[in-house]
């Protein structure tokens, strides 16, 4: 019984430090901008189980937005993954050196489409 409740006061924690991670990318995730602006990229997402999630960014916006909406939406857990474009065939890492922005890491086109690469 002891184990039982040592268990479950673990997977308490667990999922109350994960609902604070998806609270503060939430948080962080600026608000979307409307389509069809110059500086606007629309990104679809390719999940691992196969789904497809699109979101539109500014330009200007940190790269970190993008991986802060796939864990404020999806619940994707931050470190366990990388994004990836097909071609040219690039790598985009949570939490990059320097915090780039969408322009920055070539995420320029009026749609860009992406994947989700589990580490």
């Amino acid at each position: 019984a002891e184990a039982a409740a040592a268990a479950a006061a673990a997977a308490a924690a667990e999922k109350e430090a994960r609902d604070a991670l998806v609270a503060a990318a939430n948080d962080a995730l600026p608000d979307e901008p409307a389509a069809g602006g110059d500086d606007v990229v629309d990104i679809a997402v390719k999940l691992p189980d196969g789904r497809r999630v699109r979101r539109r960014f500014c330009k200007s916006h940190p790269l970190q937005s993008v991986f802060n909406f796939l864990v404020s939406h999806e619940h994707l857990a931050p470190g366990t993954y990388r994004l990836m474009s097909q071609f040219p065939r690039r790598a985009f890492e949570d939490h990059a050196p320097g915090a780039p922005t969408l322009e920055e890491a070539g995420l320029t086109q009026k749609q860009e489409a992406l994947f989700v690469d589990l580490l």
